[in-house]
């Protein structure tokens, strides 16, 4: 592993060790900014998604539809929680990932981005090729949150190796979300 990916790697696990043994006592207090508030510790969320994946870009060859489970822990460290999901298209390619995300809210709308880095597989053989197993993912969400505090939302992500790899077409996907809270 590179150096760049290795301290990335170092970094996550070390603030995922911080946050899942609650060794940030208040450090995750909601910061209001205006009208939107900077939320901390929460319920932790299990979403589930489905859409299209590969939705931009190569001339819509390979669009395929996607579905998407992702969890994002409660606990936070200076308002920044972990999370880990999985992508799968309907070809047999996906991502497994872990990152990092925040969770900004303007009343009842919740807008949640995340990043993170994981490994891809590639699928059939009209699945597109990102260049490598070694990805990154980048997206945000903007989701409606119930009294009960569930949410239902919109996401648009993408997956590229950020020229990493010789090759990087990148892979856009937009899923419609339902986000069920738990505590964890």
């Amino acid at each position: 592993m590179s150096g760049f990916r290795y301290r990335v790697a170092a970094f996550a696990v070390a603030l995922a060790t911080a946050v899942a043994t609650g060794s940030t006592p208040g450090f995750a207090d909601p910061v209001e900014l205006g009208p939107v508030t900077l939320r901390g510790d929460g319920p932790s969320y299990l979403d589930l998604g489905a859409g299209v994946y590969d939705l931009v870009g190569n001339a819509h060859r390979n669009e395929t539809g996607a579905v998407e489970a992702e969890l994002r822990y409660g606990r936070k460290f200076l308002n920044i929680g972990p999370a880990a999901g999985v992508i799968a298209d309907f070809r047999g390619g996906g991502m497994a990932y872990v990152g990092i995300y925040s969770d900004f809210a303007w009343g009842p709308i919740v807008v949640t981005p995340l990043g993170g880095f994981g490994a891809w597989w590639h699928g059939s053989s009209n699945d597109e090729y990102l260049g490598g197993t070694f990805e990154f993912r980048l997206q945000v969400q903007a989701s409606y949150e119930f009294d009960n505090a569930s949410r239902l939302g919109l996401r648009v992500g993408h997956i590229s190796n950020a020229n990493t790899h010789q090759r990087n077409p990148g892979d856009n996907d937009v899923m419609l979300t339902y986000g069920m809270p738990f505590n964890l």
